[in-house]
C-alpha cells in the first residue's frame, strides 16, 4: 500500500509515494494550476510505470499547496482516478501542536508541514527556515507551540526580478558557486549576491528569531528548492532536509487520516 504526498509550491510540485513510513519515490512536476485532471494523471501514470508501480497500489494521499487553482484539479485527479479523497493540510487538522497565529486560517499549509515535520523529527524547541520562491521561518517553542514566523521574497523571487527587470541580466542556475563573495563577472557577480545575500538573511533572522524565543540554542533547520546554498555557508542553519515539508505532509495524514475515510 502506498500513500501519494504532494506539495504544491508557486513553482514546483513535490511528490513522495510512502511505504511502511519510508519515502520510497520522490519526483517533481513543474506547477501548473491550468492542467486538467485528466493531463495531470497522464503526468502520474507515466511516472509511475517508469518505476513498475500500479496506481491501483496508492491507497491514500495528502495534500498541502499553496496554489488553490492546482489544488482543485489535484483533488479531482485523486477522486476520478485514484479512488481516494485527498487529506487537506490545514489548521482545522489535529496539528499535534498548538499554534499562536492570529488567523491559523491564513497559515499556509507548508508553513504547518514545515512544523510538524520539524517537531516529529527534530523536538522542540526549533526554528525552520523554507528557502523556495519566498523564504519562510518557523518557530516552535520548548512547549511545543508554533509561535508564528516571517515571510520575505526569496531566492526564486530575487532571481525572477533580476532576470525581468534588468534588461542586460540573465536568469541563471546558482549550482556550482563557489565561495568568494568577490566576483569578476556578471554570472558570479549574481550567484555571489543572491548565494551570499540570503544567508546572511537567513543567519541575521535566525539570531533575532531567537532571541524572541528566549532560545538560546534551537534546532534550526533549512528546507526547500534552495536549503542547499546555506550548506556550509551558513552559521546559523546546522540541519538541512530537503525532505521536511514531505514528511511532515506524511505525518500529518498519519496523524489525521480517519477524516479521509
Amino acid at each position: 500500500m502506498l500513500i501519494m504526498v504532494l506539495d504544491v509550491g508557486n513553482t514546483t510540485t513535490d511528490i513522495g509515494l510512502y511505504k511502511g513510513d519510508e519515502l520510497s519515490l520522490r519526483f517533481h512536476l513543474s506547477t501548473n494550476p491550468l492542467r486538467p485532471p485528466a493531463e495531470y494523471m497522464a503526468l502520474l501514470q507515466g511516472l509511475f510505470a517508469a518505476h513498475g508501480i500500479n496506481r491501483g497500489s496508492v491507497k491514500g494521499a495528502a495534500l498541502s499547496s499553496v496554489v488553490p487553482p492546482a489544488e482543485e484539479t489535484i483533488i479531482e485527479t485523486c477522486r476520478t482516478y485514484l479512488n481516494c479523497v485527498p487529506l487537506l493540510i490545514s489548521s482545522r487538522l489535529d496539528l499535534g501542536f498548538k499554534t499562536l497565529y492570529e488567523a491559523p486560517q491564513m497559515l499556509g499549509a507548508d508553513r504547518l508541514a514545515n512544523t510538524a515535520g520539524a517537531l516529529a523529527k527534530y523536538g522542540k524547541p526549533a526554528i525552520v527556515v523554507d528557502l523556495g520562491t519566498a523564504t519562510k521561518c518557523e518557530a516552535l517553542s520548548a512547549a511545543g507551540e508554533h509561535l508564528g514566523g516571517l515571510i520575505a521574497p526569496g531566492v526564486g523571487i530575487s532571481l525572477d526580478a533580476l532576470a525581468q527587470r534588468a534588461a542586460k541580466l540573465p536568469r541563471i542556475d546558482l549550482r556550482g558557486a563557489g565561495d568568494q563573495v568577490i566576483a569578476r563577472n556578471t554570472t558570479d557577480a549574481i550567484r555571489s549576491g543572491v548565494i551570499h545575500g540570503t544567508c546572511s538573511l537567513v543567519d541575521g533572522l535566525v539570531r533575532k528569531i531567537k532571541k524572541e524565543m528566549g532560545e538560546p540554542h534551537p534546532t534550526v533547520i533549512a528546507t526547500g528548492g534552495y536549503a542547499y546554498i546555506l550548506e556550509n555557508r551558513s552559521a546559523e542553519v546546522k540541519i538541512i532536509d530537503d525532505r521536511l515539508t514531505l514528511d511532515g505532509i506524511y505525518f500529518l495524514y498519519q496523524r489525521n487520516k480517519a477524516a479521509t475515510i
